[in-house]
């Protein structure tokens, strides 16, 4: 098992390797970069500018906001008192946990299934992300499965209070409330006047303008069978944000079996996907988090059909080491040549 903070430290790393995060030492332009951490990952900040300071204190305490209300792990937080009142009554949430929710529903149902923000009893009863990951009993996960289901989020809009149908029931928002808390940060980096700058949430990117020198901030696309420093190729997103999921991030063995961390809404263990990772570039970070997770569970089949959309980008690398990737991404990204056993496909 590769515990989260160790994966996400790991990805900072590389993305520093490839220098995206290392301040031009020609540049006369005040820069304000560092590491925090916050929802159980490493968070990382390079903003450029006299504004750079203000916008990373404004972002850090932002973050640290939100993870008092979204964590469902931390006691006392808006999520924990929803999922500890499920079947009973309503909760009241701020503004933010409210449109978050309502908007992680919309897309839970839109799914059909793939995707539901409320898996929490199933992920807790494998516990992958945790220090003792097992293999759950096939009865308690079928008790755990028929809890499953965002339709049973019942949402009040005059009150912007919120109520799980039944008892048991448990939401978990890790799925898009990093990329959704990046549109959040955009907003906020833009209010306080930075216009160059990039920011890491364990994985989920969102990078805004250019670098000092006029170039676009590059980052690495990790390889899924490599060590955590390898990379397929180099990506530059500018104004866009950026999510990954894979079969790597976060897995166990038992009886010589591999277990990851992508849990399949629809048979409760981990997803069945000829698939190893899905990276989905879109100006909407939650959207992106979102459509990451659902692709890489629904597989190639269904995900090559989407290489063309408007309003993101896919670039998805399946189990046979083919690397596909939108049209509108092929000018952005360049492979890694060393990495011969893949097969780029690059006809955009």
């Amino acid at each position: 098992m590769q515990p989260k903070k160790k994966a996400a430290a790991l990805l900072l790393a590389f993305v520093c390797f490839l220098g995206a995060c290392t301040p031009q030492p020609r540049q006369e332009i005040p820069v304000k970069s560092g590491m925090t951490f916050a929802f159980d990952t490493v968070i990382e900040q390079t903003w450029y500018g006299e504004a750079g300071e203000t916008a990373y204190l404004d972002i850090a305490k932002k973050l640290g906001a939100m993870e008092s209300k979204l964590s469902l792990y931390r006691q006392g937080s808006e999520i924990d008192r929803l999922n500890q009142a499920a079947g009973k009554e309503y909760v009241p949430l701020s503004e933010d946990t409210f449109q978050i929710l309502k908007q992680a529903k919309e897309w839970s149902i839109a799914s059909g299934g793939v995707f539901d923000v409320t898996i929490a009893p199933v992920t807790t009863l494998w516990g992958i992300t945790g220090e003792d990951p097992k293999v759950p009993g096939e009865e308690e996960l079928q008790s755990a499965l028929s809890l499953v289901g965002a339709e049973g989020i019942l949402l009040d809009e005059a009150t912007h209070s919120a109520m799980l149908a039944r008892e048991g029931m448990a939401v978990d928002l890790g799925g898009v409330a990093k990329g959704m808390l990046l549109d959040q940060i955009r907003g906020i980096a833009q209010e306080d006047g930075v216009d160059s700058g990039f920011v890491s949430l364990g994985g989920n990117i969102l990078a805004i303008g250019q670098k000092p020198d006029g170039k676009d901030f590059v980052f690495g696309l990790r390889d899924p069978r490599g060590d955590g420093g390898e990379y397929l190729g180099t990506l530059s997103i500018p104004g866009l944000t950026m999510a990954t999921t894979g079969d790597y991030e976060r897995f166990f063995e038992q009886d010589g079996v591999r277990y990851h961390h992508v849990i399949d809404p629809r048979t409760g263990y981990p997803a069945k996907t000829d698939l190893i990772s899905l990276t989905v570039i879109s100006a909407d970070g939650g959207l992106a988090d979102y459509l990451s997770t659902t692709f890489f569970i629904y597989g190639k089949e269904v995900a090559l059909q989407y290489l063309d959309e408007e309003e993101f980008s896919l670039i998805a690398v399946d189990e046979e080491k083919n690397v596909y990737l939108s049209p509108a991404l092929v000018s952005k990204f360049t492979p890694n040549e060393q990495k011969t056993e893949y097969t780029f496909h690059l006809e955009g």
